[in-house]
């Protein structure tokens, strides 16, 4: 108990020590401390001290900056959110809070006002470092609402200033995709596939564009290798789905949607797929089902009609919306 003891009264002086710092120390002390704590992944106490230091000094923005950093790291995307804005609130040039507000409205499917606060951010931009990859992220919210040429625009931009840029490539390939490029497309991909084999998101899109192609053998053989690379990528079993049902293998395409349907239920691609199967089999009234799923899922603002124009074909009556 003497052994117990003697190791635990100098912990407590030490934690009595910190209270004490932190209860006499200004708010600038209390945020570095805070900053420490971040570097370690010790969120939840990082937390505490940015609202020790907010509490020392409620109008500063990098305080609600950095406090709500600490929150996104911990995954509490609301009060992130709140803290960005405040942030912003006491700084509307704070370009580093609108890119972190941005990624959270991305996450949200809140595109608009993603390309928004992206649009802020690469205003007040203090770096053309910053500036740059604001805008290649800005191009991922415009991809989804199908704004190509913005798409295209962005990357180009990041591409003039680094050629090899990864996620310019892979999303300037999806939009020149989109807009029936697609060899063009094709051509971005094996720049990164040529670098790094490997890369299961390139093998992935490979695939895809191939599928898109119409060369279903080679679309197999990227998709497949995507697989080997991650067993869990749910994209890859969706479109290995189509290519299959194109060549005839329904039932290992029902197999592969269903996988698909498993991992990413969310994905409304995969419920389009999964009607084109069932249309294959003949069997229209589970096809109108997954269609209908799909429009809930919102594959028509990401993708278009395709799903309205087949419901209207097979179905015999209008989509139900959200």
């Amino acid at each position: 108990m003497n052994y117990i003891h003697f190791l635990t009264k100098p912990f407590r002086g030490l934690l009595f020590s910190l209270c004490l710092f932190v209860m006499s120390a200004n708010a600038q002390d209390v945020n570095k401390i805070g900053q420490e704590l971040i570097k370690k992944g010790d969120y939840r106490e990082a937390v505490k001290h940015y609202s020790k230091a907010i509490e020392k000094d409620e109008n500063n923005a990098s305080y609600f900056f950095n406090r709500g950093m600490a929150y996104a790291h911990s995954k509490d995307i609301k009060n992130a959110y709140e803290d960005f804005t405040k942030a912003i609130h006491f700084d509307n040039n704070y370009s580093e809070a609108y890119s972190e507000r941005a990624r959270i409205l991305t996450l949200l499917n809140m595109d608009q006002d993603a390309i928004n606060d992206y649009d802020m951010a690469i205003k007040y931009a203090p770096t053309d470092s910053l500036r740059y990859n604001n805008m290649l992220e800005r191009s991922s919210p415009k991809l989804s609402m199908r704004n190509f040429n913005g798409v295209i625009e962005d990357c180009e931009a990041v591409l003039v200033r680094d050629s090899m840029n990864r996620g310019a490539l892979i999303n300037m390939s999806m939009a020149k995709l989109s807009i029936d490029k697609k060899e063009e497309a094709a051509n971005l991909i094996r720049r990164i596939l040529n670098k790094n084999p490997k890369d299961t998101a390139a093998t992935m899109d490979m695939g895809f564009i191939q599928l898109k192609m119409g060369k279903y053998d080679s679309a197999q053989v990227y998709l497949e290798r995507t697989i080997a690379l991650d067993s869990k990528e749910a994209y890859a079993y969706s479109n290995l789905s189509f290519v299959k049902m194109k060549k005839g293998d329904l039932k290992g395409a029902l197999k592969d949607v269903n996988y698909s349907i498993k991992l990413a239920p969310g994905n409304s691609y995969a419920y389009y797929n999964k009607a084109l199967i069932y249309i294959e089999m003949t069997d229209d009234e589970k096809a109108c089902i997954e269609l209908q799923t799909a429009i809930k899922k919102g594959f028509t603002e990401r993708y278009g009609n395709d799903v309205i124009d087949l419901i209207d074909k097979n179905c015999g009556k209008k989509p139900t919306h959200k």
